[in-house]
């Protein structure tokens, strides 16, 4: 199938395919702010390739998620195109990618025809200067992550940090006390039962809520647990503290979790995270560094880079 974009910019992710398709999270929050902010600039539109995200789940999402009023919602409703199926073909001017997700569409097939593309570099394990399908993609990159990690992308590559539209958030209007919140996704957060078990034993928090898109939690002891699959309504008045695990390859490239939690006054503890580990995933250090020394730079503005470099 043939996706043909005639307004000036595309800005896309969440290719339907399901051994890697991201489903609900962080680049779904991006696609939505980063849209708001580009389209001052730009006939702009959002593709969503996977067919589980529909009108009624989006507009959810905006209303749940956001302030914003009912035209900018509407705004942002009628300018997503939404795939009935996952299209094998795009055709535009420009395009940025959220996700990263260029080096997983070449390896099935899908071909981007477009004049620009952009990428957000998500992932020190996927390079983007080497591919064979995209030849004129510009990597968007925190030069502090990536360089002398994965150098020849940085080199083609523009400085740039990841944002989040802070000032638009929906305000939580109250908290669960003395509530944890674990995010185990199955695609790199997954954890077993004993190691849940054990990380719980350690802090002294009365009940947790685990975030997750598996079923695989539903069988933990007692009433101490709460299992949500995401999207979760109002998710950030059902818990105190944020317990942030280890990835399996030990690397979160921009982690967006940890500024919203800063933002809404939530505890974080990074569970078994040391120098060690900061060492190797840079992504969560520089994260960390900025959360704690410039918080207000990484709030996606309408004077934003991302107008110049696009």
């Amino acid at each position: 199938m043939l996706i043909n974009i005639r307004e000036e910019l595309c800005i896309s992710c969440c290719w339907s395919i399901d051994k890697w398709s991201h489903g609900v999270s962080g680049h779904i929050f991006e696609i939505i702010e980063y849209y708001y902010i580009l389209r001052e600039k730009y006939d702009t539109c959002i593709l969503l390739g996977d067919p589980r995200m529909s009108r009624d789940w989006l507009h959810k999402l905006l209303v749940d998620k956001y302030n914003f009023n009912l035209d900018e919602i509407h705004d942002i409703i009628s300018s997503t195109r939404f795939c009935e199926n996952p299209p094998t073909y795009v055709k535009c001017d420009k395009i940025l990618f959220v996700d990263g997700c260029l080096v997983k569409m070449q390896a099935e097939g899908i071909k981007v025809f477009s004049n620009q593309i952009y990428t957000f570099k998500c992932s020190r394990y996927e390079t983007i200067y080497d591919l064979q399908l995209y030849k004129n993609v510009v990597p968007l990159l925190d030069y502090r992550v990536y360089t002398g990690i994965n150098q020849r992308d940085v080199d083609i590559g523009i400085n740039y940090i990841k944002k989040v539209l802070i000032d638009r958030l929906r305000k939580s209007e109250q908290t669960e006390e003395n509530t944890g919140m674990l995010y185990l996704t199955s695609n790199c957060r997954a954890l077993d039962r004993g190691t849940i078990m054990g990380i719980c034993d350690l802090y002294n928090i009365d009940k947790y809520i685990i975030v997750t898109d598996s079923d695989n939690y539903f069988s933990l002891p007692g009433d101490k647990f709460t299992i949500m699959k995401p999207p979760v309504d109002n998710l950030f008045e059902k818990f105190s503290t944020y317990i942030y695990t280890p990835t399996d390859r030990r690397w979160d490239g921009s982690p967006r979790f940890p500024v919203e939690c800063h933002h809404h006054q939530k505890h974080v503890i990074y569970h078994n995270i040391g120098e060690q580990y900061l060492e190797h995933d840079l992504g969560l250090n520089v994260r960390i560094q900025d959360i704690d020394n410039c918080f207000d730079e990484l709030y996606l503005k309408h004077t934003d880079d991302i107008l110049k470099i696009i």
